[in-house]
């Protein structure tokens, strides 16, 4: 073989590889995408969880216990920018004083350890913070607690606050996938978010929008193949 035919063949070898990168890339990313959003909404960080969608199918109302104005104000903030990120959906929170559907509790160690009796919590000696739901036969959420530890300091505190209220929402699980995510953790390293990313938004009005209690992996798959990359989030 000529030099001048290696050349050729290298160049040609070289176009191949350009085709196949420019084709395949786009292709891992979605995975890489859905398989984010499958361990969001369908897997729990107990490991306890059936693989099912389970989420509100009405507005929610919402408390707290606290006496702090400087906690009181961390709660609204937190509530606020949920309801934005619900804001194009049927669903928001709706802060009461009482009979409410999820509960919040920014207490000490001892509160949350004996909160957590509550049958549908578990509670971590080293955890900051949970979230805890019940759900009727259809999947539909009715009740959740969420107990956040009072002695972080306070963008610590707001950003745990977020993450377990989100999660109360139906988004369960920790991921690995994305950085910028609030849900990303990775052998213990969390993340440096301190609010919702857009990919959190964005799957915040995918669950509120396309699915509903008590679809399965197929259900949800077939609703991010169809609608995932048409959804616009700012």
């Amino acid at each position: 073989m000529t030099r001048l035919n290696v050349f050729r063949v290298g160049v040609m070898a070289s176009i191949a590889l350009v085709i196949v990168a420019v084709w395949v890339a786009p292709l891992i990313e979605r995975e890489r995408t859905w398989h984010f959003v499958r361990q969001v909404l369908l897997t729990s960080d107990d490991g306890l969880r059936t693989q099912v969608i389970m989420r509100w199918k009405k507005s929610p109302t919402i408390s707290s216990v606290f006496s702090n104005p400087e906690t009181m104000a961390i709660f609204n903030s937190v509530v606020e920018e949920v309801n934005n990120a619900l804001s194009k959906t049927n669903i928001s929170l709706i802060p009461v004083e009482r009979r409410e559907n999820i509960l919040v509790l920014i207490c000490d160690h001892a509160c949350g350890k004996r909160w957590s009796e509550v049958p549908i919590c578990f509670y971590y000696v080293k955890s900051n913070g949970y979230g805890c739901t019940s759900s009727n036969d259809d999947y539909a959420l009715i009740d959740s607690l969420v107990w956040v530890l009072k002695d972080l300091p306070n963008d610590q505190r707001r950003a745990t606050l977020l993450e377990e209220v989100v999660q109360v929402l139906g988004l369960y699980a920790d991921s690995a996938i994305y950085p910028d995510s609030l849900f990303f953790e990775f052998f213990g390293y969390s993340s440096s978010g301190k609010t919702l990313s857009q990919l959190d938004r964005k799957l915040i009005y995918f669950l509120y929008t396309y699915l509903e209690p008590g679809d399965r992996e197929e259900d949800v798959r077939q609703a991010f193949d169809k609608h995932w990359y048409s959804i616009n989030i700012q």
